[in-house]
């Protein structure tokens, strides 16, 4: 070999390092300008962590910016709940509020939720809030559970909607579980979603990168799609892994809704003092009208027959919801930056619904210990 030709060849080794040192210095800045980018004008990291009992919990202490619907900026205590620091009880009648992405709120600013405008009606009251986006009602007494013991509350207000009555238990995950010689329901088990388990696999990349986050909601329509055909895949060839055995349940097709609902509303009442708040769907006219939506009212029909099948006291939103239009000439639901009037309570159907749980709270103070009733 001439001496030009081992130069080239000892060269040769060095450019190739050069080219990819440069690739990997590129992508890293690309990444970088990425996760930038997302985080000033999309979102943060994901604050969700996976949780086997509900699919998932947000993590205490952690962030969340959103602009899908409205602009916040939230931060979750240190129990992983969308309110402050709990504060010692201080002689204040102390109300625990679970539901889903009404209840949860991220919406709106903290101080602008429901329970905030509760606590500002009343400052008697000391209302926590403990919803999460897309909680079933099938999940709500396992919060309940986990929560109750430490935070000892004189009355468990759970917020359902037309949602709850009609869809949840109709899931495929919800199986009602009979007591074959009676007849009667023992439970009611709400299966975490297989789209969950992404949480537990990716959860330390999503919860420290905004971009990671983002990808991630864009693709998992697709990485669901996958693992469910891999999991069809796994049953055909007797695969058995780590996957999770299905429950075994013995199921009534023959229950009414509102026997599964009597069912879950008991289970409210036997953990602690509870009552049910129920927010309805708006039918707008004109003139600053609107009326409760037929669909939400009939939903509402079946859950107060099942809540009075089962000592529990609910209260609808609907009139205050309806009123509050009346008054402000403004729809209780959707955003500037979302399908008006659809979507989620905004500010104005904050305050409305706030009014409606201070209601409900004064409606069942004399079954409360003494902090919950008027001086």
């Amino acid at each position: 070999m001439t001496e030009q030709g081992a130069r080239a060849a000892q060269a040769a080794p060095k450019g190739i390092g050069r080219v990819l040192v440069r690739g990997l210095l590129a992508l890293l800045v690309v990444l970088g300008s990425g996760e930038f980018l997302v985080r000033v004008f999309v979102a943060g990291p994901s604050p969700q962590a996976y949780d086997p009992e509900i699919g998932y919990s947000y993590r205490p202490d952690s962030d969340l910016f959103q602009s899908k619907e409205g602009f916040t900026h939230l931060h979750f205590n240190a129990i992983g709940l969308n309110d402050r620091e709990i504060a010692p009880r201080d002689g204040h009648c102390r109300v625990l509020v679970i539901g889903d992405s009404y209840t949860a709120a991220l919406h709106v600013q903290q101080d602008l939720n429901f329970t905030s405008v509760a606590e500002r009606l009343d400052p008697r009251l000391d209302v926590i809030n403990a919803g999460r986006d897309g909680l079933f009602l099938g999940d709500m007494h396992k919060v309940a559970a986990r929560l109750i013991p430490g935070l000892r509350p004189d009355l468990v207000i759970y917020v359902i909607s037309e949602r709850a009555v009609d869809t949840d238990i109709t899931l495929p995950g919800f199986e009602v579980v009979v007591d074959p010689r009676s007849g009667s329901i023992v439970d009611a088990v709400m299966q975490v979603e297989g789209q969950e388990t992404l949480k537990r696999i990716f959860g330390p990349v999503l919860n420290h990168s905004a971009l990671a986050t983002r990808l991630a909601a864009q693709f998992k329509p697709m990485i669901v799609d996958a693992m469910t055909q891999f999991e069809v895949w796994r049953r055909d060839l007797g695969w058995t892994g780590t996957a999770r055995a299905a429950t075994a349940v013995a199921t009534a097709p023959s229950l009414s809704d509102e026997e599964v609902l009597a069912f879950v509303f008991r289970r409210f009442r036997d953990q602690a003092p509870a009552a049910l708040l129920y927010v309805n769907g708006l039918k707008y006219g004109p003139h600053r009208k609107a009326v409760i939506a037929a669909t939400s009212l009939d939903a509402q029909a079946v859950a107060e027959r099942a809540a009075a099948s089962a000592g529990v006291t609910i209260l609808g939103t609907g009139a205050y919801l309806a009123d509050s239009l009346a008054r402000t000439g403004q729809p209780p639901f959707g955003f500037q930056n979302a399908l008006l009037p659809g979507g989620h309570l905004n500010v104005t159907g904050h305050e409305a619904v706030g009014h409606a749980l201070v209601d409900l709270v004064h409606d069942m103070a004399p079954e409360l210990t003494a902090n919950c009733r008027a001086p």
